[in-house]
């Protein structure tokens, strides 16, 4: 018994001993973060990406390969259960954003191949190497919630996308016009605009670009319904975004740019007004993640050793 007692009164000598320590040194150095990392499934392929947003609940949109690795349908994961939202009658889906309410938007083929050969089908990848999709279907800016996926209206054009949406149910994307575009660059023909859905059910709201150019981008869009994206030339690639932009009420904000004529563009708007995005340097042969708040465009750099940055979100 006496032996027993010994063993386990040293025992606790030393685990407060080990306590006292681990206190001691965590006052100097704080103890790292730890996470938890988890898988969140596939749809049959062997690549998923359910990566592309998550929200204040821990539901995250995404795409995933369907079994062969030919196409890709949006995704949603939810209490562990990974959602196929399914497409507009085409092949290939993916998902762009999500709000606290759950409301997912993307893009979504339809099965009507496009007259024009437009090729907006190559913003889905559809293959497990990242491809974009060949598919000549039409293409549509979506928004799915409770079970159902609906399109959102053109501007009497064929192809749109949503990318972004708020809490209050504003869909921020693109949508074609019906007419076409003057400087469009091929296989681009109709002119194209940045437009918001909502909040009333059908309701979309055309965003003109800054005076000179000829189409509009966004990629962000807050609370209190300010979008953020670019204006160019008539294009399909972000390197024709040459202003970045806020559309803020009934104005659009030209946000500078830090010299480069191409590929300026803003990423996201938070509920105060800060804007991250990037743009390129004079010269155009790299470009640097910004910051713009309160009328003032921040360079925010590089790590040591890199020439390129870029900022995608920004919190409140």
């Amino acid at each position: 018994m006496r032996s027993t007692i010994f063993v386990s009164v040293s025992l606790l000598i030393r685990l407060l001993f080990l306590a006292a320590t681990i206190c001691s040194t965590a006052q100097i150095r704080p103890a790292p973060q730890s996470y938890l990392i988890t898988t969140l499934g596939a749809l049959g392929g062997t690549v998923s990406d359910a990566g592309s947003a998550i929200n204040n609940r821990g539901m995250a949109v995404g795409g995933a390969d369907l079994s062969g690795d030919t196409v890709e349908h949006a995704t949603l994961w939810i209490n562990g259960t990974l959602i196929d939202l399914g497409t507009l009658g085409g092949p290939n889906s993916g998902s762009a954003a999500i709000n606290q309410g759950g409301e997912v938007v993307g893009v979504a083929q339809t099965s009507t191949i496009d007259p024009l050969g437009e090729q907006w089908g190559s913003f889905l990848t559809c293959t497990a190497t990242g491809e974009p999709c060949q598919a000549l279907n039409l293409v549509l800016g979506f928004e799915w919630q409770g079970g159902k996926m609906k399109s959102l209206a053109t501007l009497g054009g064929n192809n749109g996308f949503a990318l972004a949406v708020n809490n209050r149910g504003q869909i921020a994307g693109v949508a074609e016009k019906g007419v076409a575009g003057k400087d469009c660059v091929p296989p681009q023909i109709l002119e194209f605009e940045a437009v918001i859905w909502g909040p009333q059910m059908g309701s979309i709201r055309e965003l003109p670009p800054l005076p000179g150019d000829s189409i509009g981008v966004p990629f962000g869009i807050n609370d209190a319904g300010q979008a953020v994206g670019g204006s160019g030339p008539c294009g399909l690639s972000v390197a024709s975004l040459v202003h970045a932009t806020l559309w803020q009420g009934n104005s659009v904000i030209d946000l500078g740019s830090f010299g480069g004529e191409v590929a300026n563009f803003a990423n996201a708007i938070n509920n105060q007004g800060q804007i991250v995005g990037e743009s390129d340097l004079p010269g155009d042969a790299t470009g640097h993640a910004f910051l713009w708040q309160n009328g003032e465009l921040t360079d925010l750099g590089t790590l040591p050793g890199d020439f390129f940055s870029a900022a995608n979100a920004i919190n409140d």
